[in-house]
């Protein structure tokens, strides 16, 4: 229009298209650089991403010129001065060049040496003469051709044959006289070869066009103030804008109201130093005369008393921003000298009482606008496991550090009921991956109800007891092969008894061979009986097993093998009934899940001496289930049911055994002294019931009378598949699968389901143990921390990065990538305030900003996102922009839900933080 000011300043109207020459000095590095003028918006962005250069200094070729003149002439202001930019200082000389043949090192070495600019005034006749015949030297000469960019930083290398152009958006033509070369000379006259290839573009342009604004206008929009990365500081460089694009911080610093606070006298800080510095760099951030500023100070002093920031490796962006709010925490800490406070404990006080006495506490030794704005109340509740005394302490926070739900396997187990009547059920149980075997146990019974202390958990293969686990052991011993056994034991508490536990594997007595003939005299066709103590050798009478002994002795004695039939299991009694009738009750009970025993077809030849398991025909199936008095070894009066079977083999399963009835005719038991020892002693009914002095772990082994007199007695097999309770299972299979569905945010967590594990109830490690003072000791306890007082300024750190230590390694680093889930508005804590809680909080906040990280725990890069909130929490200032080191541009909402997202940064609703400023410093 005609009152366009741009326009009337120059002199020209809206038909005409103004084109400015450009000498650029230094990097041109921003993916898109905006300047608004009236209602006329000035864009740079790239005509070639392809070809983009990241080091620009004066250049121009002959035909860019050609097209600037025949432009100037055409639009009638060839006089009119152009607007260029001059490196302070001095011209550019050859030693901020690199030598000819340098490496791409020189860049990396020299990337952080980005001077100031200054404006100045140029007109067509004072202008450096450029020609392709005056090359000084060619940067790009020896760069490599492909793009590098570091893991750790936004700065970006190319070659590029063209230049970058700033373009009016209501420009009226489109003609703009193109360059076919981009050529980097210095201001001196020696010729050097060319090297950029003549086959570039053909069209023309020229080198730049800029922005015609005025010698007083900004060079930026304030709040697209980037931070040079000067080595891998992309962790400092993101979290610094967050605190740059808080407005309380901006309005603190920038009008100097901290200089009221500076306390140069606090050895916890820097003597104001921090204070003063972060003031200044605020001004540069906020002044719009910075594209991109270089926060070296601040680094520097930080690693002044935080060493491992002196380097320039890669560090946690949520550990330097720590070091930085407590340090400038100190520096403008209201307390001058600060006195000695003690821990308040709550020993029966309302905890409102308790929290207001705890945070004037804190308040007594830290008062500072930090505090004000970061720092809140949490609510700590101990309790020891052994006498049950509960400690509740109120302690003040500055940031949340909310875990992700720990990432779930499963595994299938057989729980064997306390019954030994009760058939297995088959159950599909869910534990963290990382955890312990008590998290196995703690997920069974939460579904069967039982008391993990009363559960033994085993591994089994191949009929033996491969391992039994402790509830400390790793969960990472489980193989997904594995066949895992749990087996409900008498829970002492209950009995009120000691409880002795036996662990039992079953085997056949005789190896598969049958004796033929006496191994002494080696007679055949006689009756054979066998060596009672390995089962193993047959003889004709007593004189040849005593002759035979000092022979058969060595491999009696040493037998190591025996064929394991069936399944392991473990059985438990009170230690008042380890009775030989209740072991033997039980056995029969628990074995016949797993095996099938039948007795071969009868032979009528009057001979006694096979004894068809005399009265016994045959024990089928199903027994009766054993009453509570029963299990505890009351076997009086208990029913057994007979049934037919075929004719040609009686199938015998053990059932209970009544206390009339004599030694078991279908196996013997031993007691051994480890798992897979063959010998052992042989229990022996004393048919007194006198309790046996058998210890608790005792080991047994369940030896099949697979022959008898040297023929065949009992035919013992496994079964393909232990008996399973089929109901049962269905039932636990449903239940399991219900409770993996409610707790499936292992995968896509939320941030709501990270602030509810915050406040869960935890038992502590036993290198945190704590010390309770009514046992004296300190103890592994349980504890819970829940929210009590919010702060105005809420930082959450989802703690994405892992380190543990084990004894074959000093430590292990690792990530969990899983995206997050938290709201842009209206998060809301008010389900995870304490009951206690002053009531009038307000709990919802909106999202002000975000520090991301990709990569892994040993490398990778920073970024943040982030928008500039009032102070009235309603209204947002600035809009979201993405924040990677130099580099500040405009963002979508859609990218502030991110998926590499570390830092949250969210605002209170309401105007705590405007009466907070008004308070302390007067700010309307």
């Amino acid at each position: 229009s005609d009152a366009d000011s741009i326009l009337l300043k120059y002199g020209v109207d809206k038909s005409v298209q103004l084109i400015w020459h450009a000498e650029l000095a230094h990097d041109i590095i921003p993916e898109e650089c905006q300047m608004r003028s009236d209602d006329r918006e000035y864009v740079l962005k790239k005509r070639d991403p392809n070809q983009w250069s990241s080091g620009l200094l004066q250049c121009n070729s002959s035909s860019a010129l050609s097209a600037l003149r025949s432009s100037s002439t055409t639009s009638s202001h060839a006089s009119r001065p152009s607007i260029s930019y001059r490196y302070i200082g001095s011209s550019i000389d050859r030693s901020g060049l690199p030598p000819t043949g340098q490496s791409s090192s020189w860049i990396s070495s020299h990337a952080s040496h980005v001077s100031k600019y200054q404006r100045t005034s140029h007109y067509p006749t004072s202008r450096i003469p450029y020609s392709p015949q005056t090359y000084s030297f060619n940067i790009y000469g020896n760069y490599p051709s492909t793009t590098l960019r570091s893991q750790s930083t936004s700065s970006v290398l190319r070659r590029s044959s063209s230049s970058s152009l700033f373009s009016s958006a209501s420009s009226a033509s489109s003609n703009i006289a193109q360059s076919s070369l981009n050529d980097v000379q210095h201001s001196s006259n020696i010729a050097l070869k060319q090297t950029v290839p003549s086959s570039a573009s053909p069209t023309s342009r020229p080198t730049a066009k800029v922005l015609p604004y005025d010698e007083q206008g900004t060079v930026v929009d304030c709040g697209f103030t980037g931070l040079r990365n000067i080595g891998n500081t992309c962790f400092m460089n993101s979290t610094l804008q967050m605190l740059v694009n808080c407005k309380e911080l901006q309005i603190y610093f920038s009008g100097g109201y901290y200089k009221k606070d500076i306390n140069v006298t606090n050895p916890l800080g820097f003597g104001g130093r921090l204070a003063e510095v972060f003031a200044e760099f605020m001004k540069q951030m906020w002044n719009g005369m910075n594209r991109a500023y270089e926060p070296t100070k601040i680094k520097e002093l930080v690693a002044e008393k935080a060493t491992q920031f002196a380097n320039f490796a890669q560090h946690d962006a949520h550990e330097f921003l720590s070091f930085v709010l407590d340090g400038l925490h100190e520096d403008l800490n209201r307390v001058r000298v600060k006195p000695t406070t003690n821990t308040i404990e709550a020993e029966g006080r309302p905890d409102i009482e308790v929290s207001r006495e705890a945070w004037r506490n804190h308040l007594l030794r830290n008062d500072s606008i930090f505090v004000d704005l970061f720092h809140g109340q949490l609510k700590s509740r101990l309790q020891c496991p052994k006498c049950n005394q509960i400690s509740i302490t109120f302690d003040p926070f500055a940031y949340l550090a909310v875990p992700f739900p720990k990432e779930k396997r499963s595994s299938t187990v057989y729980f064997w009921p306390l019954d030994p009547c009760l058939k297995p059920v088959r159950i599909v149980v869910r534990y963290n991956a990382d955890g312990k075997i008590s998290e196995v146990l703690d997920a069974l019974s939460r579904l069967v109800n039982v008391n993990p202390k009363a559960m033994r958990i085993i591994e089994v293969n191949n009929h033996r007891i491969v391992r039994a686990y402790n509830p400390d052991d790793s969960v990472n011993n489980i193989l997904t092969t594995d066949i895992i056994y749990v087996f409900q034991v008498h829970d002492p508490y209950d009995c009120n008894d000691d409880i002795v536990e036996f662990a039992v594997v079953q085997r056949l007595l005789y190896r598969k061979g049958i004796g033929r003939a006496c191994a002494y005299c080696q007679a055949a066709d006689v009756k054979l009986k066998t060596c009672e103590r390995c089962y193993d050798a047959f003889y004709c009478n007593r004189e040849c097993q005593v002759a035979d002994w000092p022979d058969h002795k060595i491999s009696c004695r040493s037998r190591t093998q025996a064929e394991a039939v069936g399944q392991p299991f473990i059985i438990s009694l009170p230690k008042k009934r380890v009775t030989y009738s209740n072991i033997m009750r039980n056995l029969e009970s628990r074995c016949k899940h797993s095996v099938n025993v039948f007795q071969p077809p009868i032979e009528n030849n009057n001979d006694a001496s096979i004894d068809p398991l005399e009265s016994r025909e045959s024990y089928m199936g199903s027994s009766p289930c054993f009453s509570a008095s029963a299990i505890n070894g009351n076997i009086d009066d208990l029913p057994i049911e007979i049934a037919p079977v075929a004719a040609k083999r009686q199938m015998v399963l053990g059932e209970p055994r009544n206390k009339s009835r004599t030694e078991s005719k279908l196996f013997l038991v031993r007691k051994l002294q480890q798992s897979d020892a063959v010998i052992g002693d042989t229990l022996v009914d004393s048919r007194s019931d006198a309790v046996l002095d058998l210890p608790n772990g005792t080991f047994l082994s369940i030896n099949w009378w697979n022959l008898k007199c040297g023929k065949e007695y009992l035919t013992v097999e496994t079964k393909r598949d232990v008996d399973i309770d089929v109901e049962k299972t269905a039932y636990y299979q449903k239940m399991s699968s219900s409770m993996a569905s409610s707790s499936s945010i292992a995968s896509n967590p939320s941030l709501y389901d990270m602030l509810a594990m915050f406040s869960e109830t935890e038992r502590l490690k036993p290198e945190e143990s704590w010390y309770c003072s009514k046992c004296k000791e300190h103890v592994e306890a349980t504890k819970q921390l829940v929210l009590y007082r919010l702060p105005p300024i809420l930082i959450i750190q989802l703690k994405r990065f892992i380190y543990t230590t084990s004894l074959m390694t000093i430590h292990r680093r690792s990530k969990d990538d899983r995206p997050v889930r938290y709201p842009l508005e209206d998060l809301d804590l008010a389900q995870f305030l304490s009951d206690t809680a002053p009531s009038g909080q307000e709990t919802k906040y909106d999202l002000a900003g975000v520090v991301c990280h990709s990569g892994s725990s040993y490398f990778g890069h920073y970024i943040s996102l982030g928008r500039l909130l009032s102070t009235d929490g309603k209204t947002t200032e600035i809009d979201w922009r993405n924040f990677d080191d130099s580099i500040v541009t405009r963002a979508q909402l859609s990218r502030v839900q991110n998926d590499d997202a570390y830092l949250l940064f969210y605002k209170q609703h309401g105007t705590a933080t405007q009466d907070l400023l008004k308070k302390h410093y007067g700010i309307g």
